[in-house]
């Protein structure tokens, strides 16, 4: 998405109004598929109370694939059981109409959706199937029902977390969490509520399925203007985990990483060093990691445009637009020199940190 040629601006969650008036106008300004996903959930939560509507609907491991019941894998996440999962459910829809719909479209929005939720439908199935081949179990072929939402939840966080990693949630002097925390911190919620017997483990697998499905996705395939994924350092598998735990996981997923490279899965990334340079070391990013450092410049300017709309109660003139244009014009187009893009890159970065603080 161009500065030049939209106006919106991201949102910050910080100054988010949550009263009533301003929550029903922001669900009137949602695109069509996040409204059909808030009423399907309603809808469909209250179709929960009839027999046997998760056998109909929802994954079951052992005849997903011998009884060819594929549609299962569309119709799964319809269906959730538990009042808490449904008013989560609205909760992190409200958040993915209001700060990733706007960016992405419906129309990326949706195949978001699909992937996240067809794959980890599958990879659920499979850890089922390997532990009945493990154990003989066959409760978890035949009267486990896998459903619910859990894992475009969890993928709706890895978004949030891409797109608004540093947004403060809670500023409190016993919590204080970013939404790059919020993945790790709902991944530990489900799971006390798993033990003390609230959800269901299919659930719980679900989460971590989507989440990771979505952050392979984000990372290496979206596509984008010119490349595809988003490489950056603050998207990294490790970026996940608490700060303690990271050194120890980066190791392990670069010790992947680098097993896919060497299979042709994953392409490696290549940065160019210009020892040569007569007045300081230049550093050359690859395309993927360019593309990236535009994308979050043109978040900057939109950052940057709603401060400028509250500071001046929401009349923002149109020379203060035309000044923002110009400068992502000029930081967009002055590819020729990478010291350029650079030192533009790092007067947005710190005109975000100063209006952040």
């Amino acid at each position: 998405m161009v500065a030049t040629q939209s106006r919106k601006v991201l949102p910050s969650l910080g100054g988010a109004d949550i009263s009533l008036r301003a929550v029903v106008e922001s669900t009137i300004g949602f695109g069509i598929f996040i409204k059909f996903l808030l009423i399907e959930s309603l809808v469909f939560y209250l179709l929960s109370f009839i027999d046997g509507i998760e056998v109909h609907l929802g994954i079951t491991p052992g005849s997903l694939i011998p009884s060819f019941k594929i549609w299962t894998l569309f119709t799964y996440a319809l269906i959730d059981v538990h009042v808490w999962t449904l008013f989560r459910n609205l909760l992190f829809l409200f958040l993915a109409g209001k700060y990733v719909e706007p960016l992405w479209g419906s129309l990326e929005l949706l195949l978001f959706y699909l992937i996240t939720n067809t794959v980890s439908g599958l990879w659920v199935t499979l850890l089922y199937l390997l532990s009945y081949m493990s154990a003989g179990n066959e409760e978890w072929l035949f009267e486990t029902h896998v459903c619910g939402m859990s894992a475009f939840i969890g993928g709706i966080l890895v978004a949030m977390k891409q797109l608004l990693p540093e947004e403060v949630i809670s500023s409190l002097p016993f919590l204080h969490i970013r939404v790059k925390h919020l993945p790790f911190t709902l991944l530990v919620v489900t799971l006390i509520f798993v033990l003390l017997g609230l959800s269901r483990m299919p659930s719980l697998l679900l989460y971590i399925c989507g989440t990771l499905v979505s952050w392979i996705y984000l990372r290496f395939y979206q596509l984008h203007t010119n490349t595809r994924g988003d490489l950056s350092d603050g998207f990294t598998f490790a970026s996940f985990f608490p700060e303690f735990a990271q050194p120890a996981v980066a190791v392990v997923a670069n010790t992947v990483h680098k097993a896919l490279v060497k299979v042709g899965i994953c392409k490696k990334m290549v940065k160019r060093y210009d020892v040569g340079a007569p007045s300081a070391i230049t550093l050359t990013l690859s395309p993927a990691e360019r593309a990236d450092n535009d994308r979050r410049r043109q978040l900057a300017l939109k950052a940057l445009g709603e401060r400028l709309e509250h500071s001046s109660g929401g009349q923002s003139s149109n020379n203060d637009w035309d000044g923002l244009e110009s400068v992502a014009t000029t930081s967009s187009t002055s590819g020729a020199g990478d010291s350029k893009n650079s030192s533009s890159g790092a007067i947005l970065d710190s005109v975000v940190v100063q209006s952040s603080a």
